[in-house]
């Protein structure tokens, strides 16, 4: 279900991530191999940065994607749980993905769904709740996660597509024929 969303944040984050990639050192890390300035740019720099710059916290949130890949799911975790509740739709996007995909969590479709609805309706000036809703959708359809329900993966299908994403649109078009009982 993620394979062009994945590429999508991959995409926005490294050009986000361009000038600082190099910096994901926890403060113990950058203490025993030297670093000059140790707490800048580390997780501990992010999760302050977060209270004391909410405002910003789109552009701090992705860098929570680095230590997804340095391998440090706990902090990765709280990282995106904590941009997610200042709002961040691209964390929650990728949070439910993590619990899709058992990025080395335990595959859990009922937590990845949870934050793909909680995505979809948590709007966002850049779109990603679009987004969401047509990967909502895609779990209402299937009933991976939720109880599979044609109406409501139908509701946002149509918000998705109506707001451009392309795959909503060849999906809403390709199966509302085959599902006469489906209702928008």
């Amino acid at each position: 279900m993620f394979t062009n969303l994945k590429q999508s944040i991959l995409l926005i984050l490294l050009i986000s991530n361009l000038n600082i990639a190099q910096a994901q050192f926890t403060e113990e890390d950058a203490d025993e191999i030297g670093i000059t300035n140790p707490s800048e740019f580390s997780w501990p720099y992010y999760k302050e940065s977060l209270k004391r710059f909410p405002e910003r916290a789109g552009m701090i949130c992705f860098n929570a994607y680095m230590l997804d890949k340095a391998g440090r799911t706990e902090d990765t975790l709280e990282f995106f749980k904590a941009c997610a509740d200042h709002g961040s739709v691209a964390s929650m996007i990728y949070l439910s993905s993590m619990y899709e995909n058992g990025n080395r969590l335990p595959i859990d479709y009922v937590e990845s769904a949870k934050w793909l609805k909680r995505a979809a309706n948590t709007l966002d000036e850049a779109g990603y709740s679009d987004l969401a809703s047509y990967h909502y959708g895609m779990a209402l359809y299937k009933g991976q996660g939720v109880e599979k329900d044609l109406n409501k993966a139908c509701h946002h299908f149509k918000i998705a597509s109506e707001a451009g994403i392309e795959e909503a649109s060849m999906f809403f078009e390709k199966h509302k024929s085959s599902h006469p009982h489906m209702h928008c």
